[in-house]
């Protein structure tokens, strides 16, 4: 039975794994929301829990920046598809009318005449250029003349060899490939923009979720000071911390639920879905099976599929094309022609055009000889400077990848002893608290020492959520930078 759930890809990706229920309900519900306003105010949708695979493959179909490179990519493989017809045959046909009245003596000469002419052209990759030209003429006295002509033009000199007759489509080609690189990367930093986006829901979920129980905890002591208070344990005056710290807590409460729903409508802005979908997201946090990649691993990785420094490497590419064929512009143009004409023109026409004997061959030899032309010496002095600025480019692309990577590797290692010390310190906490509320049972501490520790154990539980977060995203950052985002999410471009 077919999957109403599963989505196509418009964006041309392959993904593995199958997609849940929730695509089909956030597609409803991204419709409904611009739907005309009902006449009755509608029950509040249920949140269908999102997963954070769900996120990215809903981002590969919705993002707007995916879909706007998608579609430069029809302009962009259509460039090559341009360069590619250069040395494919060209037709041409044209066809002209004419009438005229001339008067001597009073006289009055009327004419008339049409010209039709097909043209065919090929070239290769040597620079020749073969050439078919038919034309038919048809004059006032209803005689019809044709006459074709062949001919092979051979530059000798300037235009002549692969090097510089295919520089054109191979730097098309480079383009094109660019291109492809291009909607990878955009691809990529989509998804690690989504991946921070989730994660960020994931910490106000979590933050929220320590907030509750923060309150649930000062509640019970609130209410065993009560006890504590009415048997005569305690000072009425205690109760006031305890009421402070749950008054702070219901405003730290209501301060987590804003931050919780701003995080859920930026994950659905930058998706490209509704920001008011209801939604909800998986709250664990697993930082247990994740290592921190090798040096010398994750830099050869990078300079194999970092995009700007791949980029680079492509520009330089071209630019020495770029330099061959200026310098043979610089070239004297010599030009080897060979023509045969059938038909001379008095009243041959196409049906006994292959028995005439009327013909006419012809040998040309054009040169031209650039004397003092600065402006091909100007080009030649252009293509090598930027053949040495881009040298300058890619050496210093290449220092700035090894110092991010260098500085990306660095940073994952402290922020794992980060997360190992916040866990410490949160257990001591929690510890710590646990000893304080039974001596606080039996008097032996003041209500004042318990809401602190309370507060250190609540900041201890918040800063393992963020030091959790900012390893994950560190590590996602370091996978687009090294450029394996895609195949980390198994994500495959099938753009050809």
């Amino acid at each position: 039975m077919q999957n109403h759930w599963d989505l196509p890809h418009r964006a041309r990706f392959v993904k593995r794994g199958r997609v849940g229920a929730v695509f089909l309900f956030l597609l409803w519900v991204c419709h409904a929301g611009v739907a005309a306003e009902p006449v009755q105010t509608a029950s509040p949708l249920p949140a269908k829990r999102l997963s954070m695979r769900e996120a990215v493959l809903l981002a590969l179909r919705y993002n707007p920046s995916i879909q706007s490179q998608e579609l430069q990519r029809v302009v962009d493989k259509f460039a090559l598809r341009v360069a590619e017809n250069n040395f494919e045959l060209q037709y041409a046909l044209t066809a002209s009318g004419q009438y005229g009245r001339s008067i001597t003596n009073n006289i009055s000469i009327y004419s008339s005449g049409t010209q039709v002419t097909q043209t065919t052209t090929l070239n290769n990759s040597l620079g020749t250029q073969f050439s078919a030209q038919v034309n038919n003429l048809t004059s006032t006295q209803g005689i019809n003349t044709t006459n074709v002509t062949l001919s092979v033009t051979q530059p000798l000199m300037q235009g002549f060899g692969e090097e510089v007759t295919l520089a054109g489509i191979r730097n098309a080609r480079d383009s094109e490939f660019l291109s492809r690189l291009n909607l990878k990367n955009t691809t990529a930093q989509a998804i690690t923009i989504i991946i921070s986006d989730y994660r960020q829901v994931v910490a106000a979920v979590n933050q929220l979720k320590i907030q509750r129980l923060t309150l649930e905890n000062d509640s019970k002591t609130y209410r065993q000071l009560e006890l504590q208070i009415k048997s005569g344990q305690r000072a009425p005056a205690e109760a006031v911390q305890s009421k402070a710290a749950i008054a702070q807590d219901n405003l730290s409460i209501k301060q987590s639920e804003n931050l919780l729903a701003q995080a859920k409508q930026t994950l659905l802005n930058d998706i490209g879905l509704n920001p008011c979908t209801p939604i909800d997201v998986m709250s664990d946090i697993d930082t247990q099976n994740l290592k921190v990649p090798l040096l010398e691993e994750a830099m050869q990785v990078g300079l194999a599929n970092n995009f700007a420094y791949q980029a680079s490497l492509i520009q330089q590419g071209q630019n020495r094309r770029n330099l061959v064929v200026a310098k043979d512009q610089e070239r004297t143009s010599l030009n080897l022609t060979l023509s045969n004409t059938l038909g001379d023109g008095q009243g041959l026409n196409m049906s006994n055009l292959n028995g005439s004997n009327d013909s006419q061959q012809n040998v040309q030899v054009e040169v031209s000889v650039p004397i003092r032309n600065f402006a091909k010496k100007q080009a030649v002095l252009q293509a090598k400077v930027a053949i040495e600025q881009q040298e300058v480019a890619i050496a210093q692309s290449r220092r700035n990848l090894e110092t991010q990577v260098i500085n990306a590797i660095t940073n994952l290692k402290l922020l794992k002893q980060q997360v190992e010390l916040a866990k410490q310190a949160r257990d001591l906490a929690k510890r710590n608290l646990e000893i304080s509320k039974i001596k606080l049972s039996y008097g032996r501490v003041t209500m004042f020492e318990v809401s602190n520790l309370q507060n250190s154990l609540t900041s201890s539980e918040l800063a393992v959520v963020s030091n959790q977060i900012n390893y994950l995203n560190a590590l996602s950052q370091l996978q687009f930078l090294i450029g394996t985002t895609l195949n980390t999410w198994d994500i495959q471009l099938r753009d050809k």
